[in-house]
């Protein structure tokens, strides 16, 4: 626990000129920071780790080996690129693959970056697995279970998740595409959504 407390003290005082929000104590020491961010309690953060501006993650969030775009919100309860299992074993318990059982045979253990784009809202409970790309302006239900790489702008629901709609994309001044890339006060002025 005292290991705890000193990485997250650390990483208040490097990223202080951020203004950060961090409640956590679980996270990484090598983990990189975006402006603005908030991470809730009881988010447990393993492996690599960076999150864009202004992104936020809330209460009893997983995530291992992500990286977040700016101006994403994930909800409480999800689960973000969690371990997986061999299935072509004749058991998937790790006391054959992993050196914590004293197994002699170690799998080598590459988990696959998921990533996650800017300005994607991640609903209460879901769970997306390891590798994924959930490409910008997504959206993910609550409770979906997410096996594949989700387009720009869709919303996917369900177990599994699949695409019930696209998002209607706004129309936005000066021929922006990428808003989430503009200066934070531009994007506060406008006046049209």
């Amino acid at each position: 626990m005292f290991k705890k407390i000193i990485k997250f003290l650390y990483l208040k005082v490097k990223y202080k000129s951020k203004n950060l929000k961090i409640k956590s104590v679980n996270i990484p020491i090598k983990s990189v920071f975006g402006h603005s961010n908030t991470i809730e309690s009881g988010v447990y953060i393993d492996g690599l780790f960076e999150i864009g501006d202004f992104s936020y993650i809330n209460k009893n969030t997983f995530l291992s080996n992500v990286k977040i775009g700016k101006f994403t919100s994930i909800s409480s309860n999800c689960s973000i690129g969690g371990s997986e299992h061999p299935t072509d074993y004749f058991t998937t318990h790790p006391i054959l693959f992993n050196s914590y059982y004293g197994a002699k045979k170690i799998i080598e253990n590459n988990p696959k970056e998921t990533l996650i784009g800017n300005d994607v809202w991640i609903g209460h409970g879901a769970i997306l697995k390891q590798g994924i790309i959930i490409s910008d302006g997504a959206v993910i239900a609550a409770g979906a279970v997410v096996t594949k790489n989700v387009p720009c702008y869709e919303i996917w629901a369900g177990i599994p998740a699949k695409k019930i709609k696209t998002r209607p994309i706004c129309k936005l001044p000066y021929g922006v595409k990428e808003w989430w890339n503009i200066d934070i006060k531009r994007i506060q002025a406008w006046d049209e959504y």
